[in-house]
């Protein structure tokens, strides 16, 4: 006996049921082709974005920038909120005496 094979579309169904892509299951499981077209125009925009953004960041990477802009500023407070910024910013473990143990 010969297995009935499953279809294109089933299996396409079946994957977009079953990936963890968003605009894929949103996409299969739309009730209307209005929010079907919707949904695909989002899933294109999204798709869109990412590979802008990752033409930015390997754009920025072939660069190899390396300025670094830094700006310092002070601000005067008083002694008692001094006090307390010090005892928030000041830490008692030393990373580099703790790496000579392990």
């Amino acid at each position: 006996m010969a297995k009935n094979k499953p279809s294109l579309r089933d299996l396409l169904h079946e994957f977009a049921e079953e990936t963890s892509a968003h605009g894929a299951i949103k996409i299969s499981s739309a009730k209307s082709i209005f929010w079907r077209v919707f949904w695909v125009l989002v899933s294109l925009v999204c798709l869109g974005m990412v590979i802008y953004q990752g033409i930015l960041l390997f754009n920025t990477f072939l660069n190899k920038p390396t300025k670094s802009d830094i700006d310092v500023t002070y601000i005067r407070v008083s002694s008692t909120v001094g006090r307390l910024v010090s005892a928030i910013l000041s830490c008692r473990l030393n990373f580099r005496q703790i790496a000579v143990y392990f």
